[in-house]
């Protein structure tokens, strides 16, 4: 008798034991799908990264994207093609600047842009092509090739230069890398400090 109630009491503990695995697994089953849907969020999340990252290396001609570079890069070229000529020293010295910096000719500005990449000690730069168009008013195009680009990629910034104090100052109110627009942290922290040199030879002559 004490063996009956012993085994019935096993079969009720075993019972019950299966029931609780049941209810675990039914538990864990319910929650499948939301992994599943968390995991291909991840994936699309990833992918998407990865495709926005293509698109920008691609847009800005640095590298040549199968593909991707075909739709989203076009090669810059400059509003028109400005030839070197007098340096700042030369076009100061010689009693033609007035004072105002909106007089300085786009030729000067050239010849001053490339003078100072040249000695900057700079490498990405190709400064034998690089020159500065004026726009309208104040404004003015630089344009500076990339060194050794086989997409025949640019930096193209328009800036303005004004009178800070006496000194001359410039002002980036947009660049692009290619096809790409770039943000602001990399106009400060990359090319500002490429063309500040220039800035700087200019102040200089002015002294």
């Amino acid at each position: 008798m004490a063996r009956v109630e012993k085994n019935q009491r096993m079969s009720e503990e075993v019972s019950h034991m299966k029931g609780d695995i049941l209810k675990a697994v039914e538990k864990g089953k319910s929650k499948r799908p939301w992994l599943r849907s968390c995991a291909a969020l991840v994936v699309v999340a990833i992918v998407a990264i990865g495709g926005f990252v293509a698109w920008v290396v691609a847009a800005t001609g640095i590298i040549g994207v199968p593909v991707l570079f075909r739709i989203a890069y076009e090669k810059p070229s400059p509003i028109r093609t400005v030839a070197p000529g007098l340096s700042f020293k030369a076009y100061v010295s010689g009693g033609t600047f007035k004072g105002s910096f909106a007089d300085i000719p786009e030729s000067t500005l050239t010849v001053t842009l490339r003078d100072a990449l040249a000695t900057s000690g700079q490498t990405w730069l190709d400064e034998r092509s690089a020159q500065a168009a004026r726009i309208d008013g104040q404004g003015i195009e630089l344009f500076l090739p990339l060194r050794d680009n086989a997409m025949a990629s640019a930096i193209v910034a328009n800036v303005d230069l004004f009178d800070d104090g006496g000194k001359i100052a410039l002002r980036v109110d947009e660049l692009f890398i290619g096809s790409f627009a770039a943000p602001e942290w990399f106009i400060a922290s990359i090319v500002m400090p490429a063309i500040t040199p220039a800035i700087a030879s200019l102040n200089e002559n002015l002294q």
